[in-house]
C-alpha cells in the first residue's frame, strides 16, 4: 500500500479530475466513490479523498493507479514516486539492510545489476571476496533499483543471513525464516522444529528427509509467484545451504568461496570483490566522514589505503574515528602511524574508542573456519598459510619464490595457494605472484609468536 510519505507531493501536484476517468473505466474507482472525491471543489481535498478510498483496496489497484498517473503521460513524477515507494516496501518485506551512511557507489554494484537483470529464472550469482569487504553492503545496493524490482522481481527479494549453519537445526531454521517471509505465517513444520527431534541421535537420520521436504515447499510457494523472486543468502560457508535453496528462483550469494555454487556452474555467475576498494572508492569514502572534497585529503590517505589493503570494514572505521577531528592533518598523520607501528597495526588502531566488535576476532573465526574446510585434505593448507607470515607487507610473492621456500614442485605449490585463494584467504597477483592482506599477516605473526 501507498506510504503516507508521498501524499504531500501528490497534494501540490495532482488533479483527480484528469485521472479518474481511467480509474472508473478500470474498476478502480466506482461512480459512488468518484461522487465522494468531488464532493469537495478543493483539488487538495479531492486528492486526500481519493487517497483514502485508494488505501482501502486490493493491492492490485495501485498497479492501476499508476498506469493512470502515466496515460498521455499526464503525470509520470508522480508513477515514478509510487514505483520507488512500493519498491521500498517490497525491500523492507523481505529484510533488505537500510542503506548504509556515507555510501560509495562501487563498480561491483553494476556488475551484480547486470546479472541480475538477466532474465534466466533460476540463476545463482556469487559475490566473493574475503571478509570485510564489504560484500553485505554491495548486495543490499545492487538491489535498490526501481527498475530491476519492477521488471525482474516483482514478487519480492528476500534477504536470509546464513553464517556458520553448525547443526542440523539451524538450516531448518534459515529455511523457515524464508517460508515465514513468502507466506506470512509460521513454517508448516513447526511442531517438528519445535519439538527436541534434531537433539535425538536417533532422529538424526530423518533430518536430510526433512530438508527435502521444506525444499519442496518452499518451491512451491516461489512457483506461485511465477519464479520472479530474488533469494539473498548473505555469508554462506557450506555446500549444505546452497543444495537447500536450490528452489527453482534467482539467488544471490555471498561468500568467502569461490566454487560454492561449482554444482551448478552453468547456472552460476561470479562477481569478484576480492581486493575491496580502490585508492579512488577509499578516497571518496573518508572524504564523506571528514566532510571534506577528495582532492583536500592529504598524501597520508595513500598509505592508509594500502595499509588496510582498501578494506571498508576497516576504512570505515577510521573514517569513524576521524569524524570528530574533520580533515586534520596530524591525526591523519597519527592514524597512519599508528597503523605502520608493529606494536599497534591494524587491529589496535580501528579498534581504538570504537564500541563494536573486535576486528581481531572476526578475522579469526573466518580465517579457522575457512582452512577447517580442508582439515581433510593431504595438502597441509593451515600449516602453508600461517607460513606465509615470514613475508613482508604489500609485497607480491612470486610462484618461484614459495617452490623453494616449501621444497615443492610448481605444480603442488598452485594447489596450495589456488585452495588458499578458493577461499579468499589470499589475492592472485597476475599468474605467477601472489599477495597477503595486513590484517591476516598481524594474525599469522601474532599466532606464530603465542606459540
Amino acid at each position: 500500500m501507498l506510504s503516507p510519505d508521498i501524499l504531500e507531493a501528490f497534494i501540490l501536484d495532482l488533479r483527480p479530475k484528469y485521472i479518474l476517468p481511467s480509474l472508473l473505466k478500470a474498476n478502480v474507482i466506482s461512480e459512488e466513490e468518484s461522487n465522494i472525491i468531488f464532493k469537495s471543489k478543493a483539488p487538495e481535498s479531492q486528492v486526500v479523498s481519493l487517497w483514502n478510498i485508494l488505501k482501502e483496496k486490493p493491492p492490485d489497484s495501485i498497479h492501476y493507479f499508476e498506469k493512470a498517473l502515466r496515460e498521455e503521460d499526464a503525470y509520470p513524477w508522480l508513477a515514478d514516486l509510487i514505483d520507488n515507494d512500493q519498491c521500498k516496501n517490497l525491500l523492507v518485506q523481505g529484510g533488505i539492510p537500510f542503506e548504509t551512511n556515507n555510501l560509495v557507489k562501487r563498480d561491483e554494484i553494476f556488475k551484480i545489476r547486470m546479472h541480475l537483470c538477466n532474465k534466466e529464472k533460476r540463476k545463482w550469482i556469487v559475490l566473493h571476496g574475503m571478509r570485510g569487504n564489504g560484500k553485505a553492503v554491495l548486495a543490499a545496493e545492487a538491489v535498490r533499483n526501481a527498475a530491476l524490482i519492477k521488471n525482474n522481481y516483482p514478487n519480492g527479494i528476500f534477504w536470509i543471513s546464513v553464517g556458520n549453519v553448525d547443526n542440523n537445526m539451524s538450516l531448518l531454521l534459515k529455511m523457515e525464516c524464508l517460508y515465514e517471509m513468502l507466506h506470512g505465517d509460521h513454517d508448516p513444520m513447526n511442531t517438528l522444529c519445535s519439538n527436541n527431534l534434531y537433539n535425538n541421535e536417533d532422529n538424526l537420520n530423518k533430518y536430510k528427509d526433512l530438508v527435502k521436504k521444506f525444499q519442496r515447499i518452499l518451491r512451491c510457494e516461489i512457483s506461485k509467484r511465477n519464479y520472479e523472486v530474488l533469494v539473498i543468502l548473505h555469508d554462506v560457508w557450506t555446500q549444505d545451504v546452497i543444495d537447500a535453496f536450490d528452489i527453482g528462483c534467482s539467488i544471490l550469494v555471498t561468500t568467502n568461496k569461490q566454487d560454492i555454487c561449482e554444482k551448478f556452474s552453468s547456472f552460476t555467475h561470479k562477481v569478484s570483490c576480492e581486493n575491496g576498494m580502490t585508492l579512488v572508492e577509499s578516497k571518496l569514502l573518508l572524504a564523506k566522514y571528514v566532510k571534506c572534497e577528495v582532492n583536500a585529503l592529504p598524501e597520508t590517505i595513500e598509505n592508509i589505503h594500502i595499509k588496510c589493503g582498501g578494506s571498508p570494514l576497516l576504512l570505515t572505521r577510521i573514517g569513524i574515528m576521524m569524524s570528530p577531528y574533520g580533515n586534520d592533518k596530524n591525526h591523519w598523520n597519527r592514524i597512519k602511524e599508528k597503523l605502520l607501528d608493529p606494536k599497534e597495526g591494524i587491529r589496535t588502531t580501528v579498534k581504538d574508542k570504537i564500541p563494536c566488535k573486535d576486528v581481531s576476532s572476526i578475522f579469526k573465526k573466518n580465517i579457522q573456519f575457512c582452512l577447517d574446510s580442508f582439515k581433510d585434505s593431504n595438502l597441509n593448507l593451515h600449516q602453508h598459510f600461517y607460513d606465509l607470515g615470514i613475508f613482508p607487507e604489500n609485497v607480491d610473492i612470486p610462484k618461484k619464490v614459495l617452490s623453494i621456500f616449501w621444497a615443492k614442485e610448481d605444480t603442488d605449490v598452485e594447489d596450495i595457494m589456488n585452495n588458499l585463494y578458493q577461499i579468499s584467504l589470499v589475492q592472485k597477483k597476475g599468474d605467477d605472484c601472489y599477495s597477503i592482506s595486513g590484517i591476516y599477516l598481524e594474525i599469522i605473526r601474532e599466532t606464530v609468536d603465542l606459540q
